[in-house]
Order: C-alpha cells, then sequence, then structure tokens
C-alpha cells in the first residue's frame, strides 16, 4: 500500500462524514433565502403590486420541497448532528407546508396567522441554519 493510499482513507472518511452537514447548512441557507424573499413578494403584493402576488405564490408552492432537503440531510447525519438541529430540519418542512395551507385561506384571521407564522417560519430558520453551522 503506497503512502498515497493511505492518506486518502482518513480524508475520505471525513468527507463522507461530513457530507450531510455541508448539505444541510447550505439548503438551510437556500430555504432562509427564500423565506426573505417570500417576505419582500408579501410586501410588494400587499403594496399593489399584481405580479408579486402569483410569485409569492410559486416560491411559496415551492418552499416546502426545499426545506425536504435539509430533512433528509439531517435524517441521514442524525447519529453526527445536535438533536435539536435534527428535530429542527424534520419539522421545517411541516411549518412550511402549514404556511402554505394557511395562506390559501380566504378569511381575514388567517393573515393574522400566516403572517406572524411566516417571520416565526424565518427566524427559526435563521436560527437553524446558524446552529447547523456550529456543528461542523
Amino acid at each position: 500500500m503506497s503512502p498515497l493510499n493511505s492518506d486518502a482513507r482518513p480524508q475520505q472518511a471525513a468527507r463522507d462524514r461530513f457530507a450531510p452537514s455541508r448539505v444541510l447548512i447550505g439548503s438551510l441557507y437556500v430555504v432562509v433565502a427564500a423565506v426573505l424573499t417570500q417576505a419582500i413578494l408579501a410586501g410588494l403584493f400587499i403594496s399593489a403590486t399584481a405580479e408579486a402576488r402569483l410569485a409569492h405564490l410559486v416560491v411559496g408552492s415551492l418552499l416546502p420541497w426545499f426545506g425536504v432537503i435539509p430533512a433528509v440531510s439531517a435524517f441521514r447525519g442524525r447519529r453526527n448532528l445536535d438533536q435539536r438541529v435534527v428535530t429542527g430540519a424534520i419539522l421545517l418542512p411541516v411549518a412550511l407546508w402549514v404556511q402554505g395551507a394557511i395562506g390559501h385561506l380566504r378569511f381575514a384571521v388567517s393573515t393574522a396567522v400566516h403572517v406572524p407564522l411566516g417571520v416565526a417560519i424565518f427566524a427559526s430558520s435563521v436560527v437553524l441554519a446558524l446552529a447547523a453551522g456550529r456543528i461542523r
């Protein structure tokens, strides 16, 4: 066995161990950016920019699917991650689907829930991404 091969195995093992963590962190920051985009689009369509409503609908429809990536990544790497990060990453797409369902309701009270829930999702996704980043 050459020295080149003996050095490659520990490096490969380290890369394999942190691969779910890198995917988790990157995908969480994508979710953070998408949720922030949602807030901007919501503000635009509330201020009478009609095109922003369609964009808000499209991004909102895709967001839960973006949330599945960190959930799967956290589940796969659960042995090397803080359990609070794993739990938060798994609950993230659930919260995003609930948020989308509430956003489609036609009642005035739904806005009273939809907006604060969006703020809570944004804040929790930022905290989750920062917490996942500290694990490495």
